[in-house]
């Protein structure tokens, strides 16, 4: 049986675990899980609570590299928000302690940030668009070495490039990675400080239009492979999450899908990968 290989971040995660109710059980199937057995595929779900597009683009990167490819039947990408931070590091040296250097093993992991302490709104979004194209550009070479290029793949926007950064920037909630330097921690309040002063509409807007113009702007061409894109409402586009209306989302504080969302958003996938 071929694989489906998705990446992704929390809305994907086959370890959810819900921030607002701990003590939730959140082990039903993800939709990765879901969409695989529709498809007749083995599932490899990469998805990881908190990631960015970086995380996304190297995990289906490095597992490709590490794989037979003719072993791959389907690869989706599902993007995140763009003002998050991820990175590798080693955590772990198994040996060290011993001294024994031959025999030394770097164990890494990946880490992230909410949001990146360098950059603004229009930085975030055009990184996020050169790891979606990269990531298109990966898998057209990987066809070409696929018997009858039966290699497929599909990417979409998960959840909203920018718009719960929006919501947090206009409500002074700090998700940035200053929490050990107490400086910049002071200069990110007055930030939004100043920002308030033009009132809360004023800055969603300023924000929002922001955003859309640097997708309006974007020279990158994509494929039909990239759905929904450009990937908001209002320029004819979609997100998945567009797409999860209340009785799809654990409850009111937690907006991630629920068990019915998680076949919900399985459904949709189906759906659009059949007719696109």
């Amino acid at each position: 049986m071929k694989k489906l290989i998705v990446s992704g971040c929390s809305w994907g995660d086959p370890n959810f675990m819900s921030m607002f109710h701990p003590g939730m059980d959140c082990s039903w199937p993800k939709w990765p899980e879901i969409l695989a057995e529709m498809m007749n595929l083995e599932p490899m779900n990469l998805c990881m609570s908190g990631m960015g597009q970086e995380y996304i683009y190297s995990t289906i990167s490095d597992t490709l590299s590490e794989i037979d490819i003719n072993e791959v039947g389907y690869v989706i990408a599902a993007w995140t928000s763009a003002p998050r931070r991820d990175y590798e590091k080693t955590d772990m040296w198994r040996g060290a302690k011993f001294k024994d250097i031959k025999n030394v093993k770097k164990i890494k992991r990946w880490h992230n940030n909410r949001t990146d302490s360098k950059g603004d709104i229009q930085y975030w979004v055009r990184k996020s668009i050169r790891y979606q194209y990269a990531f298109q550009n990966l898998m057209e070479q990987y066809k070409t070495k696929v018997a009858d290029q039966a290699l497929f793949y599909k990417h979409v926007q998960m959840i909203s490039l920018i718009k719960g950064h929006i919501w947090e920037v206009i409500n002074n909630i700090d998700y940035s990675d200053y929490e050990n330097d107490l400086q910049m921690k002071l200069d990110k309040f007055q930030q939004f400080a100043e920002l308030q002063k033009y009132g809360r509409e004023f800055v969603r807007d300023m924000l929002t239009e922001a955003y859309i113009d640097t997708l309006k702007k974007s020279k990158y061409q994509f494929n039909e492979n990239f759905l929904g894109w450009p990937t908001d409402k209002s320029l004819g586009g979609y997100m998945i999450e567009q797409y999860l209306t209340d009785e799809y989302r654990i409850s009111e504080n937690d907006r991630h899908p629920n068990a019915v969302g998680q076949q919900k958003i399985a459904e949709l996938m189906y759906e659009k990968i059949s007719n696109s």
